[in-house]
């Protein structure tokens, strides 16, 4: 979906600023936490590491090159590196692209298809991997009652999908047209290369660390399972709020 997208040009520079501006606050909150003998759960997202020649990470791949919303990742990961080495008790729960009510996903995806837009960036072939929020909830929820400090833990569903499958089966459940394709060449002037790079790029994710160390599983194993729950919710709430 192109919708979320809305908030202005951003380019590399633009996301290498704001890593640094969250680098600061990171280092920050890891410093109280440290020196009030407080444990942080942290979250990056699975764009911290580098994915492998089949397009998957794991908790020990290599740190991002820098793609995507990896840029960001790279720039603060260094900040967590040097505060653990100093004592701080930290772990960091890393999910993929979550949707669920608010967020990106509301305000982007539902809203516009709402009122009958449904658009995707590109032709829909890019890999994604989602996890619906309740599930990246649970995850965080057994992060904290079970987690190892030190460790880093990646959360998503049982299988990558694309952009395409996700946002033609949102547009489905929404009851709202096909989604039509939005060429990145011509979104590229609009919103500038690294935003549409950020809202394609994902690895595929590796999430058996949680499920053998936190117990953890998805309640909604795949986009099909999770999608149309996310979407009654959403309806309902619409139908509410019209009707008052």
């Amino acid at each position: 979906p192109t919708d979320e997208l809305g908030g202005g040009r951003e380019e590399r520079e633009d996301a290498e600023r704001e890593g640094r501006i969250q680098a600061g606050i990171l280092d920050r909150l890891a410093t109280l936490c440290r020196k009030n003998k407080r444990q942080l759960i942290h979250t990056f997202g699975a764009l911290l590491y580098e994915p492998d020649a089949d397009g998957w990470v794991r908790e020990t791949s290599p740190i991002s090159s820098g793609r995507g919303f990896g840029i960001r990742h790279r720039i603060t990961w260094p900040v967590l590196e040097r505060q653990r080495k100093k004592g701080l008790k930290a772990i960091t729960v890393n999910p993929g692209f979550v949707y669920g009510r608010g967020g990106w996903f509301e305000s982007g995806v539902l809203l516009p298809m709402s009122q009958g837009q449904s658009t995707m960036i590109g032709d829909g072939s890019r890999t994604m991997h989602y996890i619906a929020a309740s599930d990246a909830a649970s995850g965080y929820r057994l992060a904290i009652e079970k987690g190892i400090v030190g460790e880093d833990y990646l959360l998503a569903d049982d299988r990558p999908s694309t952009i395409g499958e996700f946002t033609r089966l949102v547009a489905k459940e929404m009851g709202a047209p096909a989604p039509t394709s939005v060429p990145e060449e011509k979104l590229i002037p609009m919103i500038g290369a690294w935003t549409v790079e950020a809202y394609t790029f994902c690895p595929k994710i590796d999430s058996s660390k949680a499920r053998q160390h936190l117990g953890w599983e998805p309640k909604h194993r795949t986009i099909e399972e999770g999608v149309p729950i996310v979407v009654r919710e959403f309806k309902a709430s619409l139908k509410q709020s019209r009707a008052a």
